[in-house]
């Protein structure tokens, strides 16, 4: 593979990168609202509909986060099959390595993965028992 083609994919392994946090954090900084919204004496259904559109957004931002994370994985596949490396994925590799010293090696999860398919999926089994917890309640 040339290291025109190299530079090419890491570009827009960045861009796909940045755009995954931008969303990333809108969608947690919507999270960290409605947990404060629904955390205050709301009667049961305003609580049960805010903790019922932050599940459905969080549905839809973990197909979103998904698909961004295999878009991401299948550019860097080819990189790591090239002999060459630029700076830029040797740093990415330090990263990696450097998540998976600390006790995630086995789960083979890096940061792409933990922050686009882990916790979105969290966060919508979290919402999604807090609402079955609202029904049950009421």
């Amino acid at each position: 593979m040339s290291i025109k083609k190299i530079e090419t994919l890491t570009k827009r392994i960045q861009y796909e990168d940045s755009v995954l946090n931008t969303r990333t954090g809108i969608v947690l900084t919507f999270n960290g609202l409605m947990a404060i919204a629904v955390s205050q004496n709301l009667p049961g259904c305003p609580k049960f509909i805010a903790s019922l559109i932050v599940f459905i957004l969080n549905l839809l931002w973990l197909t979103c986060s998904i698909e961004a994370w295999l878009v991401i994985r299948s550019l860097i596949r080819p990189i790591r099959k090239a002999k060459y490396k630029t700076i830029d994925e040797r740093i990415r590799l330090m990263v990696l390595n450097s998540y998976l010293r600390i006790g995630l090696k086995r789960l083979r999860i890096g940061p792409t993965k933990l922050f686009g398919v882990v916790m979105p999926l969290l966060l919508v089994v979290g919402w999604g028992a807090y609402l079955v917890y609202l029904k049950m309640a009421s």
